[in-house]
């Protein structure tokens, strides 16, 4: 567990993304993202050529200790903070931006598209050390987006939902 303090101190080493672990070339796990293609919503709204370049453009990155990922409490941003996420071992915790926690995933998910899209971060996310993380980059998340696609249809129907629920509180 994470005391309101610790999110906040964490919060304060945001770095660039070379800086929050190292880049791995393990087949492994590019196998495991693939498998993951037809199994993890939403990535089985992808399509062939969607899928394809995720796996040509993405960073497959473990994470040599706990680190932020992002964070929408911080003033400074590098490009890091636009990347999207998607989890293929280990685990990250999810905050506010008062630090009060929100969610806790540990099983392959993608996480932090609204970074990309609107630039703009609405939580906390910290990894754990040795979590092995895909990073997609804003430029490519965004190319990966092709308008009338499923995937593009699952993204604006999840933001619109959040928007309207966020709305109402």
């Amino acid at each position: 567990g994470y005391t309101s303090n610790q999110v906040k101190t964490e919060s304060m080493s945001l770095s660039n993304l070379t800086q929050k672990g190292e880049v791995l070339k393990d087949e492994k796990y590019i196998k495991q993202l693939k498998e993951g293609f037809d199994k993890v919503h939403p990535l089985f709204y992808l399509n062939q050529e969607q899928r394809k370049f995720l796996l040509e453009k993405i960073k497959i990155t473990k994470i040599v200790q706990k680190v932020l990922l992002y964070s929408g409490s911080e003033q400074h941003f590098d490009d890091g903070c636009w990347a999207c996420f998607i989890l293929l071992q280990g685990e990250v915790h999810f905050f506010t931006n008062n630090a009060t926690f929100l969610d806790l995933i540990q099983e392959m998910s993608i996480f932090g598209y609204d970074g990309p899209i609107f630039q703009k971060r609405l939580s906390i996310a910290i990894a754990e050390k040795d979590s092995v993380i895909g990073v997609i980059s804003r430029k490519d998340f965004l190319t990966l987006i092709h308008p009338f696609s499923q995937f593009a249809t699952f993204l604006s129907r999840n933001i619109r939902y959040k928007d309207k629920v966020l709305d109402d509180l």
